[in-house]
């Protein structure tokens, strides 16, 4: 395995990163375009909705696609794809067709994302694969919730949203630039042979009941996590308005800074040979509770407790993003259908929820809604019994789960 260029990794880096500036720029802007479109609780709930219901469906068909068009030619579409829906945002008329263009920037993201994960850990030493996907993703959320979320704060109140969206689309453009570039200097494969073995591995992973079993224990945790981050700033200005678009910005990103030290934490617990199943549940049962917190917590008791959710749920994605590719069947030329099947499914579920928070606020308001979000994150965790045991290579000899996955 040739070891992979700085020009590469910063361009898959920067795919990450970009996945979250776009996804988190909306939450800060929101208020505005309630403002702007007369927009209901309901309707934000479809705005925000938009973005990860085009993730969700699209991450499906990831390895499709890539049996197609091959990795990085799909990483270069899907690039593409975003840009277009990102201009579409800045340029919308209605509430409707902001929907609708952030479903497009979505389905962009569905495309290349589980493909550069694929990518990374497919090229990245066993040993060091769960601190490298962990770095994909805590980075993206490091980087890009700040540019999100602090210049999307800078921009609304300067320039107004559709300045803020557009500049999303300059930056998806030179994105796709970028990685256009690296890919053409480093080619990259997802396993040893330059061919996938199956045309249509979509169907085989949607077989695989380990798939679906990671798919819902980790759903309602990752769900609540997203729901914060989509509307705590509306959640601020409605509840705390003495607080500020600019403390709810600074909060949240300071709670996006610390997945990195979460996924750090989390990649390196699932490299010491423990049952990754219980790696999980221990950063997962905690994140989840915490939300629950949220409606009745002061102004510094609110920043503790989303930042520790940040810091849990960087953990948590480390973890989970990791554990198919130490799965023999799952890894290889499977890994972006796999990855693709455990976000989108993820995505779906939250952009449905998305719809259900904003019809629950507008009906019983937030100490409610945030106590269901806090349920669900408990709910599903015991789904991790049937995963099968998945430990490290560092595991003790004489364990008997030698072999990961086994």
């Amino acid at each position: 395995m040739a070891p992979l260029r700085r020009l590469t990794v910063v361009s898959l880096f920067l795919g990450s990163v970009l996945y979250q500036v776009v996804q988190l720029s909306i939450s800060i802007v929101l208020p505005k375009i309630q403002s702007d479109f007369g927009a209901s609780p309901g309707q934000l709930g479809l705005i925000v909705a938009g973005f990860p219901l085009g993730v969700g469906v699209f991450a499906f068909l990831s390895g499709v696609w890539v049996s197609r068009l091959g990795p990085t030619r799909t990483v270069v579409a899907g690039l593409a794809v975003l840009s277009v829906g990102a201009f579409l945002c800045a340029l919308t008329p209605s509430a409707p067709t902001l929907f609708v263009a952030r479903l497009v920037a979505g389905a962009g993201v569905g495309t290349y994302f589980p493909v550069t994960v694929g990518l990374l850990a497919a090229n990245t030493p066993e040993s060091r694969r769960a601190i490298a996907v962990g770095l994909l993703v805590s980075v993206g959320l490091v980087v890009g919730g700040p540019i999100g979320f602090l210049g999307g704060a800078f921009g609304v109140t300067r320039f107004g949203w559709r300045v803020v969206l557009g500049g999303v689309g300059l930056v998806a453009v030179l994105v796709a630039l970028v990685a256009m570039w690296s890919f053409l200097r480093q080619p990259l494969s997802l396993a040893s042979s330059s061919r996938v073995p199956e045309p249509t591995p979509i169907f085989r992973t949607l077989r695989n009941p380990r798939v679906w079993a990671l798919n819902f224990a980790l759903l309602g945790t990752l769900n609540a996590g997203f729901t914060a981050v989509a509307f705590l700033p509306t959640y601020i200005v409605s509840a705390h308005s003495g607080w500020g678009l600019e403390f709810a910005g600074t909060v949240v990103s300071v709670a996006l800074v610390l997945t990195l030290p979460g996924g750090l934490l989390g990649g390196w617990a699932a490299e010491r040979g423990r049952d990754r199943r219980v790696v999980l549940a221990a950063f997962g049962a905690p994140a989840a509770v915490l939300f629950f917190l949220i409606p009745y917590s002061g102004e510094p008791g609110f920043a503790v407790v989303v930042a520790v959710a940040g810091l849990l749920l960087g953990a948590v994605l480390a973890i989970l993003f990791s554990m198919p590719s130490h799965i023999p069947e799952m890894s290889g030329a499977q890994l972006p259908t796999v990855v693709g099947t455990i976000d989108g499914t993820r995505i779906l579920f939250s952009s449905a929820y998305a719809v259900v928070f904003g019809v629950i606020v507008g009906l019983s308001g937030y100490p409610i809604v945030w106590a269901l979000t806090s349920a669900l994150g408990l709910a599903f965790l015991p789904a991790l019994v049937f995963v099968p045991a998945n430990r490290s290579m560092a595991s003790p000899v004489g364990s008997g789960d030698v072999t990961p996955g086994q």
